[in-house]
């Protein structure tokens, strides 16, 4: 009579599907769990996958942005960064924002000798004639305001870009004429976070104003 090993009976007697399902039972609370407990989301059943949020900022503590040279003071949130630019360029007189997802520059205009208001319109021609040849795609002005802007009296305007490359963003600069000087605040956010971020711009330039100017 042949012999066989006690490892043959299992494996002839019993078919392979039912040691799969005998491998599998210790398991079977962790495949219950897995299935009924979280959702195609990547989260548990009933919540939802939240999308990162740009951190709010801090209007509680606001910092002064003084341009002695321009001749006007600002304020804007502690945990924004300031990229003065005043010491190097005429212009450009200031980066102030916070990472990709809101912030202004600050401009100024000399020896402007048109009327602020053909001045204004030149400026918005030209702002998305320049970001047209930059960014392709389409850009048109959305809005415009004219009156008191903080204490001083001034130019709203509002754009949508929707850039070449897919993303859209919007625009709101603020214009405030003294003499023949114009200073403006060209200020930025993705569309998404227009809602959440024009408020804010709204604050910031509503602190702007003019202060007697230092001589060099």
């Amino acid at each position: 009579m042949q012999s066989f090993t006690p490892y043959e009976e299992p494996r002839r007697g019993m078919p392979l599907i039912v040691k799969c399902i005998l491998i599998a039972l210790p398991f079977l609370p962790l495949i219950i769990y897995l299935v009924i407990g979280f959702n195609g989301n990547g989260g548990r059943q009933g919540e939802q996958r939240k999308e990162p949020q740009p951190v709010q900022p801090d209007l509680e503590h606001m910092l002064t942005f003084h341009d002695r040279g321009g001749g006007y003071q600002l304020l804007y949130p502690a945990n924004w960064t300031l990229d003065e630019q005043t010491a190097a360029n005429q212009m450009i007189r200031a980066n102030i924002g916070q990472g990709e997802s809101v912030g202004f520059q600050i401009r100024m205009y000399d020896d402007v000798e048109k009327e602020f208001a053909n001045f204004v319109d030149w400026y918005a021609d030209q702002f998305i004639e320049d970001m047209r040849g930059h960014w392709g795609g389409e850009m048109s002005l959305v809005g415009r305001e004219d009156g008191l802007i903080g204490r001083h009296p001034g130019s709203r305007l509002s754009y949508i870009l929707n850039r070449k490359d897919g993303e859209k963003w919007f625009f709101k600069h603020y214009l405030w004429p003294q003499g023949k000087r114009v200073i403006v605040l060209q200020c930025g956010t993705p569309a998404e976070l227009r809602q959440q971020n024009e408020p804010v711009l709204d604050q910031i330039a509503g602190t702007f104003e003019f202060v007697q100017k230092e001589q060099r």
